[in-house]
């Protein structure tokens, strides 16, 4: 790439579509500060996810959105097919806006042999151990049969190198 075109590119990633209220129309999109909280929604949310609608601003994410923003590092994630909405399955794109905004691009899911995350097969929170030890073994469960892999293991390395198997 040459540095004309990275310029260019620099320029249209500083533009402030966010605060248009409107995304390409095969898609929609919510701003959320860094608590969750939904500071933009585009209007045609409900058109494609209806578990959030333009008077949610100001709100908390909803839970499965919840689950894939605590995911979001700072890098682009892609989340396919983990939401579904109106038409089917939606697939998520996290990205930052500026410094302290998260970009949540839905939209219609790509035809892609992508494996769907696990998000939605795990509590949303583990309160006691016993939970935990739930949660591990649901997780290889899943692996398990997404896979086809008859042994899947939850592993623990410990600080000497040596690891023990968990579920």
């Amino acid at each position: 790439m040459n540095t004309s075109q990275r310029g260019f590119i620099e320029a249209c990633e500083r533009e402030q579509l966010h605060l248009s209220g409107k995304i390409q129309s095969h898609g929609a999109m919510i701003i959320a500060d860094a608590a969750g909280k939904m500071t933009h929604i585009s209007d045609n949310i409900q058109q494609l996810y209806g578990d959030v609608s333009p008077q949610d601003l100001g709100n908390g994410l909803p839970d499965l959105l919840w689950n894939l923003f605590r995911q979001f590092k700072g890098e682009t994630c892609w989340f396919s097919d983990e939401l579904i909405g109106e038409q089917g399955e939606l697939d998520v794109v996290l990205s930052l806006i500026g410094r302290d905004l998260v970009g949540i691009e839905i939209m219609p899911g790509r035809e892609s042999s992508a494996l769907r995350s696990a998000v939605a097969v795990l509590p949303s929170t583990i309160n006691d151990e016993q939970s935990l030890i739930e949660c591990r073994q649901q997780l290889v469960d899943y692996i398990a049969e997404l896979t086809g892999f008859e042994r899947t293991m939850y592993y623990h390395f410990l600080p000497s190198g040596d690891g023990e198997v968990l579920a």
